[in-house]
């Protein structure tokens, strides 16, 4: 409530003690404390917390200069792998073996089996059992080479330049088949130390070679 001077009517401050206009000293009219309203205080409402601000996800942050350390796998992992390995080596091995192995079995015209390897080579006719002649007064050389082309030197009226064989017999032909449209096919023994072979027919000897050294 404002206040004036009781001298001069003059407006005072809230706190003047004096008048600013004639000087008149203002009386107090302060109400005594017991006459005084009380107000009873107020209780403080609780303060709900705000809720909380999610947060973005975070990347863990890499010093700068520093390299992530590899993980060594251990020792343990490096011997499972290299049983593996020696497990798919070793079947590999006796799968390409026994297949080397059935091949050889199901041809038997093939140069590594032990009979076309025995015969390959220079043989010269030791006797023709047909005309009765030896090597002196034949004279005849017979090649057998790896590829089944036969050489005969000198070369006989019927063309023979070529053989197969087998574990039980041989035969021999032309090429063209023009002497021989069917091969002559002869059993045959080795000799000792297979040196000598000597070719059959229902047993009876036709010829017989012995190994040019």
């Amino acid at each position: 409530m404002a206040k004036y001077c009781t001298n001069c009517g003059k407006k005072l401050t809230a706190r003047a003690a004096f008048c600013q206009n004639c000087g008149t000293k203002v009386e107090s009219s302060e109400i005594p404390v017991s006459q005084q309203e009380t107000i009873p205080p107020q209780p403080l409402q609780q303060q709900q917390a705000p809720p909380p601000i999610p947060q973005p996800d975070q990347q863990p942050v890499q010093p700068i200069g520093q390299q992530p350390i590899p993980i060594k796998p251990s020792k343990k992992t490096n011997k499972k792998i290299i049983g593996i390995l020696g497990v798919i080596i070793i079947i590999s091995v006796v799968v390409i073996v026994s297949v080397y192995l059935f091949v050889l079995k199901e041809d038997d015209t093939t140069p590594t089996d032990t009979y076309k390897t025995d015969i390959v080579g220079p043989w010269i006719m030791s006797y023709d059992y047909i005309q009765d002649k030896g090597a002196d007064e034949l004279g005849i050389t017979w090649v057998f080479n790896s590829d089944g082309s036969l050489e005969i030197d000198p070369p006989i009226e019927d063309g023979i330049n070529q053989y197969t064989i087998t574990s039980e017999q041989i035969c021999l032909s032309d090429e063209l088949g023009v002497y021989y449209p069917v091969p002559l096919c002869y059993e045959y023994n080795f000799g000792s130390s297979k040196k000598t072979i000597t070719l059959t027919d229902n047993g009876n000897p036709i010829w017989s070679f012995q190994r040019i050294v």
